[in-house]
Formats: C-alpha cells, structure tokens, sequence
C-alpha cells in the first residue's frame, strides 16, 4: 500500500489550476458577450464548426469503416459515414443550408 504523502503536490497546483478555470471562464463569458452583440456571425460560426466536425467525423468513420472490411457490417459503416461526410461538404460549401433565415413578407422585410 503506498501512503505517500501528496498534500504538499496538490497545494501547489491548486492555484495554478483555478487560474486556469479563472481564465477559461473569462474567455467564454467575453465569447457569450460577443455572440449577444454580433448574432449573425455567431450564427455563421456556429454552423461552420459543426460543418468541420461533421467532415472530420465522416472522414474518420469512412477510414474507420475501410478498416474493418471483412466484418459484413463495414457497408453499414461506410453508408452511414459517408452520409456524415457529405453533410458537412454540403454544410462547408453551402452555410446557409445550415442556418434557418426568417422568411421575408410581401414588403420585403423580415
């Protein structure tokens, strides 16, 4: 049984790591504040970091799938993936196929 003892470790990166919270919580706050002020290219951003991990996921799921071949469900796999990576080119190419807009009235407003 190993009784070392730890205390003085964890006393140390103790305020380093609430720092680091500290810090990360500052970043998300002022991110909040700037996706309130600028909706639209919070928006843009938004779908567009889905849109990658879509491709990435689909990339990695067809590379996946390639790699289990022999078993019968790697068809499965590659249909399902290969759906993914194509949503998210559609998504890259075409944002606004991610983004739902208001409709615009008769007048030409929204």
């Amino acid at each position: 049984m190993n009784i070392a003892d730890h205390s003085r470790q964890s006393r140390i990166l103790k305020p380093d790591l609430s720092k680091r919270l500290k810090t990360v919580g500052i970043v998300f706050v002022l991110l909040g504040i700037l996706a309130i002020l600028l909706p639209a290219w919070a928006t843009v951003a938004g779908e567009l970091i889905v849109a990658w991990l879509l491709t990435f996921w689909g990339a990695v799921g067809l590379w996946f799938a390639w790699e289990m071949r022999p078993a019968t469900e790697s068809r499965y796999a590659a249909i399902v993936f290969g759906i993914t990576l194509l949503l998210g080119l559609v998504f890259l190419l075409l944002p606004r196929f991610g983004i739902e807009l208001p409709e615009e009235n008769a007048d030409g407003r929204r």
